[in-house]
């Protein structure tokens, strides 16, 4: 009886196995169906959906045929046509989902996935150099610079005459445009959509000639010397706002200590509403000139040398002093007080770089 039982086990087994009706497993097959980004940028994420990739290992990986011929100093010239992710490198990998960052000089071209020696479709990427950002026109016009009551180096209050008009992003530089450029992020707290901070003006000069290296614009800066840049005014590149341009954009036609409704809850992130962190950029009301966060958030470099004393300055287009003690910062951060965030208030980039970060100017 018992080997019976046995032999009927068996059988049934055999049967099941046979039969139509199962779908027994089968080897999936190595493909690409698709990305979660229509475009994409350097520097971003993004997930690589299909089948059979199999799991991390040494002999999987990702292939972006799409090298670039990009040369970011005498010294430097990439000309890779294929760029190669080991899965072991990629953020996941599983059998059907590959999250993966975009190497930095990968172009526009296509993406091939290797399990092994197997190897999957190609698949067609778009990758643009920078992610989008948003420059706001500026038209010129006259506006009253400084302040009647505030801080020493604010008085006095004076006319200042903007000449021409100008490009301003509509927000500070995010860490995703920051990465974008320079392959590296220096922030204290990350985020893509954070603005960049934590960094000197150097740096901040030096991105402005990269960024239009990179988009085809001039460079509006010269380095003599690591601490001695001319600035030439006359090129279309991207820029640092000279201080006059920075108040002439946040106050955005208002007088009083706060754009858009005067009210800087409304307005910016600072010490009581921020919980002493900086946010995502553009989550605040914007000026009635459509730019955001020029109150709180992160402290923005300008062009000009600090000087403690406004009546040096021209009232025409001013530049600012020709030497002090350190460059001008603009705009409190989300670690200031409600007075340091005033559109008149101004500070010296010697006393603390760590909350610092900055905006874009370019002519129109």
């Amino acid at each position: 009886m018992k080997c019976f039982r046995t032999i009927l086990l068996f059988f049934t087994l055999y049967l099941i196995a046979c039969s139509d009706n199962i779908n027994v497993p089968q080897n999936e097959s190595l493909a690409i169906s698709g990305i979660d980004k229509s475009a994409t940028f350097r520097g971003d994420i993004i997930t690589v959906y299909g089948s059979g990739f199999g799991s991390k290992s040494k002999v999987n990986k990702i292939i972006f045929k799409a090298g670039a011929k990009y040369q970011k100093d005498s010294s430097s010239v990439r000309t890779d046509s294929v760029l190669r992710i080991s899965s072991l490198d990629c953020i996941e990998w599983n059998n059907s989902k590959i999250k993966v960052k975009v190497p930095f000089y990968a172009t526009t071209g296509k993406i091939i996935v290797f399990k092994g020696i197997e190897k999957s479709n190609s698949f067609v990427i778009t990758i643009n150099k920078t992610p989008d950002f948003i420059s706001v026109p500026i038209l010129s016009g006259k506006f009253t610079m400084g302040s009647k009551t505030g801080f020493t180096y604010e008085l006095p209050e004076h006319e200042v005459t903007i000449t021409y008009p100008f490009l301003i992003s509509s927000t500070e530089v995010s860490q995703e445009l920051w990465m974008s450029v320079i392959n590296n992020n220096p922030s204290l707290q990350t985020g893509n959509k954070l603005p960049v901070h934590n960094i000197k003006w150097i740096d901040a000069v030096k991105f402005c000639n990269e960024l239009s290296k990179i988009l085809g614009y001039d460079s509006c800066y010269n380095f003599i010397s690591m601490d001695s840049v001319v600035f030439d005014f006359s090129k279309n590149g991207f820029r640092l706002p000279t201080e006059a341009e920075w108040e002439y954009s946040c106050r955005a036609g208002t007088v009083g200590n706060y754009s858009g409704t005067g009210n800087l809850d409304d307005m910016g992130w600072y010490d009581s509403n921020s919980g002493y962190l900086i946010q995502t950029i553009g989550t605040k009301k914007a000026n009635s000139w459509g730019l955001y966060d020029m109150h709180g958030n992160v402290w923005e470099y300008c062009w000009d040398y600090f000087s403690e004393d406004y009546t040096l300055a021209a009232n025409v287009d001013p530049l600012g002093a020709v030497s002090g003690p350190g460059r001008v910062i603009r705009g409190g951060s989300a670690m200031s007080g409600p007075s340091y965030c005033r559109s008149s208030v101004r500070l010296s980039s010697l006393s603390d770089s760590t909350w610092c970060g900055f905006r874009l100017v370019r002519k129109k």
